[in-house]
């Protein structure tokens, strides 16, 4: 099998994320300035930037089988973003997302740049680049990070739609196992896919209550053994 690939995925966000100027929830530089680091966004001069903290669900449109018949990532994926953007102007805000959660063999499934560009006060669309993680497809091949590009509309960070596509896989990898297969056309397996998610305070509410519901199942499981 072919040695594993990897993407330079941390200079995808990573110096987005640098140049946004990491701050505390709803801190101030002075008092004439704008705010930094709020929760949820917003344009000049409301906010100087702020931190995205989204949880989301999406699931595949479109996912291209591999030819042993197997597919890499999941149809439905849960994902975490956090992340931090930079009001650039008036209608323009920049920065990154990482993104942990299922659809790949460890808990980090992408790394993505996104450009925000405000309709109004509350509403704004975004356009995002970067790295997908995919998972091995039941173990018949390695994961690896591949190219990921999306596009959300977007609510003041409460909520959001969004589709995304994500180029996963190396089809060659299958011919080891299965020597008569054929090659995927293109050399990859495209996944188009659709999602929702929340943001802000409400995700902070959502993962509090799946924390104390781990942690509820867990005395559970725990009392069973004692």
């Amino acid at each position: 099998m072919r040695p594993r690939r990897r993407m330079g995925w941390s200079a995808a966000v990573l110096l987005p994320l640098a140049a946004t100027g990491l701050a505390l929830p709803g801190a101030a530089q002075d008092a004439d300035s704008p705010p930094v680091g709020c929760l949820h966004g917003s344009p000049l001069p409301t906010c100087s930037s702020f931190w995205l903290m989204e949880l989301q669900v999406s699931d595949a449109w479109y996912l291209r089988e591999l030819p042993s018949g197997t597919y890499r990532g999941d149809g439905t994926q849960y994902e975490w973003n956090l992340g931090h953007m930079k009001n650039i102007g008036d209608r323009w805000a920049v920065g990154g997302t990482l993104s942990l959660g299922s659809g790949s063999d460890g808990v980090f499934t992408g790394a993505r740049a996104r450009v925000r560009r405000w309709l109004g006060p509350d509403v704004s669309v975004e356009l995002e680049a970067g790295v997908a993680e995919s998972n091995g497809g039941g173990g018949w091949y390695p994961s690896l990070t591949a190219p990921s590009v999306g596009a959300r509309f977007n609510i003041q960070d409460w909520g959001s739609v969004f589709v995304r596509y994500d180029a996963l896989g190396e089809p060659a990898d299958a011919r080891i196992f299965f020597p008569d297969a054929e090659p995927v056309e293109w050399g990859r397996q495209d996944a188009i896919r659709a999602g929702v998610g929340v943001g802000g305070k409400a995700t902070l509410a959502v993962s509090g209550a799946l924390v104390v519901a781990y942690a509820v199942l867990v005395a559970l499981v725990a009392g069973e053994w004692t």
